[in-house]
């Protein structure tokens, strides 16, 4: 924060400069604080429109909405798998809808990717060579 005073130095700003630069920066947060909620009310319009259980009601409120949200994506996710159980051609689509703990990443792997193979527990990693540094620069390591 700038010093108050009365000197023309660059270092200092008179109190009511500090002021208004002071109103002038709360008006840029309030403004831009302003647009965020309006974002975050317009996403919760299009949410309260493409969910069944939220769209009848007009008294939605934002945690009725998440929450009705919420569900509907676990009935969707629900209902994936049963049509996956009952056609496996589906899988490569409907992988990518369902929440990784409900896949098997492997399964998902090789029939996404049909080279796949999984690494092994004795899989060998090779490390890369260490470069010598010259003996002037590892004293100053040592030294510093």
């Amino acid at each position: 924060m700038p010093k108050v005073g009365r000197s023309v130095s660059p270092d200092y700003i008179s109190k009511e400069e500090w002021e208004r630069k002071e109103a002038e920066r709360k008006q840029n947060h309030s403004a831009i604080e302003r647009k965020r909620r309006q974002k975050i009310q317009e996403q919760l319009k299009v949410l309260k429109r493409l969910v069944p259980s939220c769209t009848a009601r007009d008294d939605t409120e934002k945690l009725s909405i998440l929450q009705g949200t919420a569900d509907y994506i676990k009935q969707l996710q629900d209902l994936l798998i049963q049509y996956q159980e009952k056609d496996p051609s589906i899988v490569p689509t409907a992988a990518k809808f369902l929440p990784i703990k409900q896949t098997s990443t492997h399964s998902v792997l090789t029939t996404l990717l049909p080279n796949y193979k999984p690494p092994t527990a004795f899989t060998k990693v090779e490390k890369a060579p260490v470069k010598e540094r010259p003996v002037h620069m590892r004293l100053e390591t040592l030294l510093c």
